[in-house]
């Protein structure tokens, strides 16, 4: 039984299972959507399985808090197949946005850096900055820079060919104003951007940095232009470098790790 929500807590006294763990890809006590309950039926899932797992190596301490009757670090992986054989055809909605293209797929939520994001597009006006998922908690006004696309939410099946259709993945997190939250992400996005061959320009944290990823990691908006411009210009032959990086961890690895280490 593989629990990754503090909501389903009831699996546990419905299914009839060999071993049960819980999954925590977050330090969830630092979302503001966090409540004392919350944190308690957390609590409860942690002490009830047989093994909490934790994505960042950076949870560690958090989940050891839990008091679990184990724990065991299994980083995020990504489902390499989808993005490296997915839709290379060019989205019609992406026809009309300009290349070279520097894409955004995710969550637009508090940790998301939208105010760095427009300053670094209104320098960058011969880029086009490409953003997928979920952006109503965003003030989305008429004065943004025209080189902002805001493309809305697609399905899993749709994003191979958005990815395909780019330049550079960008991972623009807020780790100064929410360091609690972001230091504790192993990003997902890394791994889907880099199945395609992507470069990657990503927000430095502490978890990120861990990883030695060949992403290109940056502390100001400066040196988040200055790598976007340096991905922009790298050669087509690095794109094998990023492809083996993520074809290094597939869920299909961290899969056979957790079987392992439970012992099934």
């Amino acid at each position: 039984l593989y629990i990754d929500s503090k909501y389903q807590s009831f699996w546990l006294n419905k299914i009839q299972y060999r071993k049960s763990i819980f999954r925590v890809a977050d330090k969830n006590d630092e979302f503001s959507s966090s409540a004392k309950i919350t944190n308690e039926i957390e609590n409860y899932i942690a002490s009830k399985a047989d093994c909490v797992v934790y994505s960042a190596s950076t949870l560690s301490e958090y989940v050891s808090e839990m008091k679990p009757n184990d724990s065991f670090h299994l980083a995020n992986g990504v489902n390499f197949n989808h993005f490296y054989y997915g839709d290379h055809d060019l989205p019609n909605d992406l026809k009309f946005v300009p290349a070279p293209r520097i894409i955004y797929v995710g969550a637009m939520a508090e940790w998301f850096d939208f105010e760095c994001m427009i300053r670094i597009a209104k320098k960058m006006q011969d880029v086009s900055f490409v953003f997928i998922g979920d952006n109503e908690s965003l003030n989305i006004e008429e004065k943004l820079p025209t080189n902002m696309f805001f493309l809305g939410k697609k399905t899993y099946r749709e994003l191979p060919s958005y990815l395909h259709n780019s330049n550079v993945g960008i991972i623009p997190f807020n780790v100064e104003k929410y360091p609690g939250l972001v230091n504790n992400i192993n990003p997902l996005k890394l791994y889907e951007y880099m199945s395609v061959g992507l470069p990657v320009v990503s927000t430095y944290w502490e978890e990120l940095n861990n990883l030695k990823s060949p992403a290109y990691l940056y502390k100001n908006q400066e040196e988040a232009i200055f790598y976007i411009r340096k991905a922009l210009n790298e050669k087509t032959t690095l794109k094998e470098k990023y492809i083996k990086y993520a074809r290094n961890n597939t869920w299909k690895s961290k899969v056979k790790n957790l079987v392992e280490y439970l012992s099934l």
